[in-house]
């Protein structure tokens, strides 16, 4: 599974050591600091079936990476279990926040190793910026999205935006829920928070989660299925108030300007990533809240809410974007 995060400060350098612990395409060996440790902790236990492992793992610093737009550092963690590489997280250093975490390799590691590139046998330079990925090799720079795959700097579609983010929106965590569950309870969130207030009146979001997956249960009790949001949505929708209404399409192999056009309209929706080696998870696939994109280098990233950050997260419309699913309300 590819999770990009940016979660909320709180980190300072300190040292801790594990000794034994050799690692030969490691940069360099550090300490971390308690702060991190107690994240590493946190997110193990809110999310134990992912990153369970992550409790008593060895987190390594890696190396620094540069901004392509700013004067911001980050660092890169790699996390190790039993000498095998479990995860990585970014770390800013101007802000003091993490930036991304992930299990897996990170996607420079990722790059190094489908191009067979030795990092002591070459002069490498990394950048992040925002959930952007770059190296410099040999003094060549090359972008790259979250699976380590080279851009191919294809001209952009003319007749589409290239830039659109919906303010206001406060990304909720899945916390064991269903992905199709949080994601359509993400965006239901957003709009109680904006123009139709009684969908999210006097309840908590983890309720919100429980009144849908009901909803979905009552359709099928066996599967949480994308087709079937749009009768949940509607359902749902005029529980909460009766003048309310929706309208909801489901498309698969959609292109990005599916996307582009809801967004481009204010309207957030829900985007899927269809089960694969390089995308969230190799067995199942994994329902994202959409609520912006960009165009970088030809590349369009959509900006999420995943459901395993607090903040909004951006990923590289790919191949895996199986499903997008439009949601539409109206009083």
């Amino acid at each position: 599974m590819r999770t990009g995060k940016k979660i909320s400060s709180f980190f300072v350098i300190m040292i801790m050591i594990l000794s034994g612990f050799e690692i030969s395409t490691i940069a360099e060996v550090s300490y971390v600091s308690s702060d991190i440790l107690n994240f590493v902790d946190e997110l193990a236990t809110i999310e134990n079936e992912r990153f369970g492992e992550w409790s008593d793992a060895n987190i390594i610093k890696s190396y620094e990476m540069s901004s392509n737009i700013d004067e911001e550092i980050s660092v890169l963690y790699n996390v190790y279990k039993n000498e095998e590489n479990i995860g990585y997280f970014i770390w800013y250093n101007n802000q003091n926040i993490v930036a991304e975490y992930s299990d897996g390799l990170s996607p420079y590691q990722n790059y190094l190793n489908n191009n067979e590139i030795n990092e002591d046998e070459s002069e490498i330079i990394y950048y992040y910026t925002y959930g952007n990925y770059a190296l410099s090799i040999d003094g060549e720079k090359i972008w790259i999205d979250e699976f380590g795959n080279e851009y191919g700097y294809t001209s952009q579609d003319s007749s589409i935006g290239t830039y659109g983010i919906i303010s206001g929106v406060t990304p909720k965590l899945q916390n064991g829920w269903n992905c199709i569950v949080t994601a359509l309870a993400n965006v239901l969130w957003y709009w109680g928070n904006n123009d139709y207030g009684y969908l999210n009146l006097d309840i908590t979001f983890g309720k919100m989660q429980r009144e849908i997956r009901d909803l979905f249960r009552e359709i099928n009790s066996d599967s949480f299925r994308n087709n079937d949001v749009p009768e949940v949505l509607y359902t749902y929708v005029k529980s909460k108030n009766r003048y309310y209404s929706s309208t909801s399409n489901v498309f698969w192999n959609p292109t990005i300007s599916k996307v582009v056009n809801q967004i481009d309209n204010g309207k957030p929706c829900l985007v899927g990533f269809a089960a694969g080696e390089n995308s969230y998870s190799e067995v199942e696939g994994h329902m994202t809240a959409c609520f912006g994109y960009q165009n970088i280098g030809g590349a369009y990233q959509i900006v999420l809410a995943d459901g395993h950050s607090a903040s909004l997260v951006y990923k590289t419309w790919t191949s895996y974007n199986d499903c997008v699913i439009t949601i539409n309300l109206s009083k």
